[in-house]
């Protein structure tokens, strides 16, 4: 998957936060990656500080829908929204096309980065 310029250096940080783990989101012994569960009962554990600052309780799994309906939002092709979600495609399609669609992903994958970094600092 290509990451965007600025998912690389999120991850880069994750990494320093990760204390030498090989792992970015590692165990709290650091010698495999965090349970999935332990972060979607993270979040859960978040909820009532959220509300606080008018977020809407959700899951983890809910941000891989914000980001597909944000790709759909700033004009990204259906069909490469998808393939950056890694959907399964129909059978016969994944059979006769197998371009990988890298550029595309990327595009797209740096699009939503910008729009991220205009909510962030409130800029263009």
């Amino acid at each position: 998957m290509p990451l965007s310029e600025w998912a690389i250096e999120e991850l880069q940080k994750l990494k320093v936060m990760a204390g030498g783990s090989r792992y970015v989101l590692p165990n709290a012994d650091k010698t495999a990656p965090a349970d999935p569960k332990s972060i979607t009962r993270s979040v859960a554990r978040c909820l009532k500080r959220f509300k606080k600052y008018g977020v809407d309780a959700f899951t983890a799994h809910d941000l891989r829908r914000t980001g597909r309906t944000g790709l759909a939002k700033l004009g990204v092709k259906t069909d490469i929204g998808e393939r950056v979600l890694n959907h399964a495609r129909d059978r016969i399609e994944a059979t006769y096309d197998v371009h990988g669609y890298i550029d595309e992903k990327r595009e797209a994958l740096e699009k939503w980065a910008k729009y991220l970094a205009v909510l962030l600092t409130g800029s263009n």
